[in-house]
């Protein structure tokens, strides 16, 4: 549904549609976050990382919990029209997904989060260094990564006609 939005050049409806699977998930956001919502799912990002390297990083396992893959797919729909959007949804969403892979596990969608943890991670957050070195290293490893659970990628199909009667 969010794709049919974006091609109808419905960011808004697209944003809302991803909004509504979340808080069904529940997870309560706003079109608008606050900067200490950004500021307090950036910082858990670092919190669950702790000492680990990059190395250790890439060899967590392939996320395979179906309705957490469904909301990682979710949070990478989302990604382009937050970016256009509100710069803070935006950041909210990467983290999200990031703090998502981190606990869950990897998934093709994870390389899409941590490149654009490296595009925030230095500009919003003076974080230069660990942004540019982590985004890079995972994203290249996530691109290469096989993929069993991509066809467990969407919601179901009660769940789609659910929100389609939204």
């Amino acid at each position: 549904r969010m794709d049919v939005c974006m091609t109808l050049d419905r960011s808004d409806r697209a944003i809302q549609v991803a909004l509504d699977y979340l808080r069904d998930e529940g997870v309560e956001w706003t079109l608008h976050p606050t900067d200490e919502e950004v500021r307090a799912e950036y910082d858990r990002i670092w919190s669950l990382l702790g000492r680990r390297t990059i190395a250790e990083l890439v060899q967590l396992p392939s996320m395979t919990d179906p309705a957490s893959v469904a909301s990682m797919a979710v949070l990478t729909k989302l990604v382009p029209p937050a970016l256009f959007t509100d710069a803070n949804l935006f950041a909210l969403t990467v983290c999200r997904a990031v703090n998502l892979s981190l606990t869950k596990g990897n998934t093709h969608a994870s390389c899409i989060a941590y490149v654009c943890l490296g595009m925030i991670a230095g500009p919003r957050f003076g974080n230069y260094d660990a942004g540019f070195g982590r985004s890079d290293t995972l994203g290249h490893f996530e691109r290469q990564r096989p993929s069993p659970q991509l066809s467990q990628a969407r919601p179901s199909g009660a769940r789609l006609r659910r929100l389609l009667q939204r």
